[in-house]
């Protein structure tokens, strides 16, 4: 596993890349990958490339084929989600189906799954989120236990042939 993986649309409100690039920058000696197209305001949209390419520890790729996308997920220490609020994020699920955790600083990920731990969950705290970070960035057992019910709770319920068996 090489770096953290972000991925969304650049936007504000809701995504907070913003808060991403914090964390990036609170952890210099971590690799940070920012994946996704930009947002509806063109000015956010210029800020946050400007500063993902300030930091020399982010590359910020922009729209991706989500096979690529499959790519980075396989070689993420987590995905890290900063979004305010969401419907059902499918980047957990992208995360859980490549056993890579999730680190969400508002979204509970119990809310979407039935799992009986968010190891990865900072409950809407910024530094809580940071030592999460850093302690699986230096911890791959940490990692890999925090990921192991999600993904027992993905391959039992949300593979592509259980959901198809389910909606026929």
């Amino acid at each position: 596993r090489e770096h953290f993986v972000w991925v969304g649309r650049l936007d504000e409100e809701q995504k907070r890349p913003h808060l991403y690039l914090d964390l990036a920058d609170s952890l210099p000696e971590e690799q940070f990958l920012l994946v996704g197209p930009g947002g509806q305001d063109d000015q956010y949209n210029e800020r946050i490339e400007a500063r993902a390419g300030s930091l020399s520890n982010v590359d910020y790729l922009g729209r991706v084929k989500p096979d690529a996308v499959h790519g980075y997920y396989r070689t993420a220490k987590a995905l890290v989600n900063t979004s305010e609020y969401e419907g059902f994020p499918s980047t957990f699920i992208e995360a859980w189906r490549f056993r890579t955790p999730v680190l969400s600083l508002a979204l509970d990920p119990r809310r979407y799954v039935d799992i009986e731990e968010a190891s990865g969950f900072a409950d809407g705290d910024f530094e809580t989120l940071r030592e999460l970070t850093a302690g699986f960035a230096s911890d791959p057992d940490a990692r890999n236990a925090a990921v192991e019910s999600a993904f027992t709770y993905f391959e039992e319920n949300l593979t592509l042939e259980k959901v198809a068996n389910r909606y026929a």
